[in-house]
């Protein structure tokens, strides 16, 4: 094998090496008096990597769906009870008197078969508050309650 023939397979194979070892390279210290004491060995510097793609941003990400809405008002069912409208007004305890009375409600439309249902706002429950339904206007006798 001739002489060029070998110095081309050998750039082909030892290329990538060769080059990376080229670029890594200290240069050559400079022409002097030669010094009594030893050199340390050049440090090699690593090649540039790829660069890695960077982590979505807050802008890349999709936005997550909003969480549903607490409803406003809260729809509260009475049965049992006779046909009619009813006053009904909110008690901070479960009694008829007025010294709890808090707010005035919307009336209670009981149909033929006994049921009927009043929203009552969201807020209101939960606090120990009671729902009070009276027979009457004059809220002389309370029909029922249902602490809320």
């Amino acid at each position: 094998m001739s002489s060029h023939l070998k110095a081309a397979l050998a750039a082909l194979v030892a290329g990538p090496l060769l080059a990376l070892a080229c670029s890594t390279a200290a240069p050559a210290p400079a022409a002097g008096p030669a010094s009594s004491s030893p050199q340390p060995p050049p440090t090699p510097t690593p090649a540039v990597a790829a660069a890695a793609p960077s982590p979505p941003t807050a802008i890349d990400a999709p936005a997550a769906p909003a969480p549903p809405q607490a409803p406003s008002s809260i729809a509260v069912r009475f049965s049992g009870l006779p046909p009619g409208t009813f006053p009904v007004h909110l008690h901070s305890v479960c009694s008829g008197t007025q010294a709890f009375h808090m707010a005035v409600l919307q009336s209670l439309d009981v149909n033929g078969s006994g049921s009927g249902e009043i929203e009552v706002a969201a807020s209101d429950f939960g606090r120990g508050w009671c729902l009070i339904v009276y027979t009457n206007p004059s809220l002389s006798r309370v029909l029922t309650f249902r602490p809320i």
